[in-house]
């Protein structure tokens, strides 16, 4: 679905109609198949095909949707970032970059999800993945396209779309963004103190195992579905028990 988005909304182009974007969809899920998933093209996956096809049209339509709400430009698909948190270097690839009619850059990543479980993870500060985009963006260790943009000032926002629902859920500060939901709060507020926390302890040589309640606090507290954690021995074995309570 990610393909089927890059190839029916191509970056620098005009924003296509909705007939367009049904014409288009269906080429675009022949070359994703083509290029990753070449197996679905046998008989045996016929049904399977137009199940595919019918969500494509669906995405590709809702999102073309709220492009032209928002009046967006694609300023580019699938873009490698470089940069520098906290004193640590990371990479990462951001899904699409949004240039807004008063100047902002969105950041956007696809997932073909629901939206229920990451407004959740927002809401409670705990959302962490497009935060490290923007760090990559306003704090790049190798420059962009969009770099000069914001040099010069450019507000950069954050954003999720959750394909299953057509929902598109940003930040605080994309609360004037038509047809986006943006968040109350700091979206990342609590997993960012902690990553930089993990990684003051990591530089002075301490390195913390997993307890066994972690789970519980990662879904309960955090809004987060820790699939590390689960049903991997290898991983228990190095699971301390819950701390008491003092």
């Amino acid at each position: 679905m990610h393909h089927v988005l890059e190839c029916v909304f191509p970056e620098n182009q005009p924003l296509p109609d909705a007939a367009s974007v049904e014409k288009r969809t269906a080429g675009a899920l022949d070359d994703a198949i083509v290029s990753h998933a070449t197996w679905l093209n046998s008989p045996a996956w016929t049904t399977e095909r137009a199940n595919l096809l019918r969500e494509a049209q669906m995405i590709a339509q809702s999102w073309g949707v709220f492009l032209r709400k928002a009046d967006a430009t694609i300023l580019h698909n699938e873009i490698e970032l470089e940069g520098d948190f906290g004193g640590l270097l990371i990479a990462g690839r951001a899904d699409s970059l949004l240039k807004l009619p008063d100047g902002r850059v969105l950041v956007v990543d696809h997932k073909r999800s629901k939206s229920h479980a990451r407004r959740e993870r927002m809401t409670k500060g705990w959302d962490l993945q497009v935060a490290l985009y923007r760090a990559m963006l306003e704090h790049p260790s190798e420059e962009t396209p969009v770099t000069p943009l914001l040099q010069e000032g450019a507000q950069t926002i954050t954003a999720y779309h959750t394909m299953l629902d057509a929902t598109v859920l940003t930040d605080f500060g994309g609360r004037s963004i038509a047809g986006a939901e943006a968040a109350p709060v700091d979206i990342s507020s609590n997993a960012t103190d902690h990553l930089l926390e993990v990684l003051s302890e990591v530089g002075a040589g301490v390195i913390r195992l997993n307890r066994s309640d972690d789970i519980s606090v990662m879904e309960k507290e955090r809004g987060i579905t820790p699939y590390a954690l689960k049903d991997n021995e290898f991983v228990k074995a190095f699971t301390l028990p819950a701390e008491e309570a003092s």
